[in-house]
């Protein structure tokens, strides 16, 4: 068995909650080029770009930097460049482009989930309102393919990959809002699987395969860590479920149990579907009872939304879902393993996939 996967073994001990070095080097690379980006923009659009990244607060005044996520849609093409035998630099265009894309889908995700906050603070549609954050979410899409179009190595190949993704974005987030209208006797996993491949998925699969697309690598390669990051993006979309039910909000930066007082069908809803008869009823009659949805949800809300996780405690959802997103991150890791790389770049991008499976924001 190789190191890579030896290192992820559930016995030994795992750092991947902290982030790796590869996060900060990727926006000491890239933040330059993104600032550029997001300036072309005009200066209203601009700013709702810049609320949501951390830069500045609602009056469009320079704040510390640090709000804008994670950065693991930087990370990934700068590691897909290096696994490809190409200089980090190779796939900042690509860094670029993916990361226009992500905060996209995060300003039109936060609208269509009547999510009123991000990142410990309020969402753009919440501050500038609905319109304008649709229009900043369509010109980010838009400025993502222009920086992608003006990148050494961007042939039509790239472009077509990076369309489809996209393409596959907008089925994928079809597929959820679709989801959330089925019965609760509707949910299966493939369904789930089917949905979150096409979101998150997709998403991730583009942004670990740019980079060696503009390196000009094989078309092996390409697909091999496109493969890899499709079931990365799984990871990352089961992991953000497990925390949006079980995570610390002073560390997620949204409301407590907020999923299950807003009725959404996450994978733990899953598990509480297919428990035994009496968990399941429990939870099923939580579910339908009447619950508020405001922001600061009442005493019912909370009274029903504590029922359903009780419910979620006794069908084991927690564990269920650790299953599922351990199978996927152990897929990711065999493509990789099939790939020649240098061992630092392998190392990197083992380090990146643990804290990809073991987040708690």
């Amino acid at each position: 068995m190789s190191e890579t996967v030896e290192e992820a073994s559930p016995s030994r001990p795992v750092r991947g909650s902290e982030s790796p070095p590869v996060l900060a080097r990727a926006h000491t690379l890239t933040e330059a080029a993104l600032r550029t980006e997001i300036d072309r923009l005009p200066p209203a659009l601009s700013k709702m770009s810049r609320y949501h990244l951390g830069w500045c607060d609602s009056q469009g005044n320079r704040t510390d930097p640090g709000g804008g996520g994670k950065g693991v849609c930087l990370a990934l093409p700068i590691l897909s460049a290096e696994a490809a035998g190409a200089e980090a630099t190779t796939g900042v265009p690509g860094a670029v482009a993916l990361e226009l894309v992500h905060i996209f889908t995060h300003m039109h995700d936060d609208i269509m989930d009547g999510d009123a906050w991000r990142r410990h603070r309020q969402s753009v549609w919440k501050v500038f309102g609905t319109g304008p954050a649709i229009l900043t979410g369509d010109a980010l899409l838009v400025l993502a393919v222009r920086a992608l179009a003006a990148a050494p190595g961007a042939g039509p190949r790239t472009i077509e990959g990076f369309a489809d993704a996209c393409l596959d974005l907008a089925s994928g987030q079809a597929l959820d809002l679709a989801y959330e209208e089925l019965p609760l006797d509707d949910i299966d996993l493939d369904a789930y699987l089917a949905m979150a491949g096409g979101k998150t998925g997709a998403l991730y699969g583009c942004a670990l395969s740019i980079g060696a697309e503009l390196a000009g690598a094989p078309a092996s390669t390409v697909s091999a860590l496109r493969y890899a990051g499709r079931e990365l993006g799984l990871v990352a979309q089961m992991v953000d479920d497990i925390n949006g039910m079980w995570g610390d909000p002073a560390v997620t930066g949204k409301p407590v149990l907020n999923d299950l007082i807003r009725r959404k069908k996450t994978l733990p809803v899953l598990a509480a579907i297919r428990a035994r008869d009496s968990v399941r009823h429990r939870f099923v009659e939580s579910w339908l009872a009447d619950g508020s949805v405001d922001e600061s949800p009442d005493s019912t809300a909370d009274s029903t939304a504590g029922a359903m996780l009780a419910a979620l405690e006794d069908a084991n959802a927690r564990a269920f879902c650790d299953e599922r997103a351990e199978h996927h991150y152990r897929q990711a890791l065999a493509h990789l393993e099939a790939l020649q790389m240098t061992a630092t770049v392998r190392a990197e991008l083992g380090d990146l996939a643990r804290f990809i499976r073991h987040r708690r924001a």
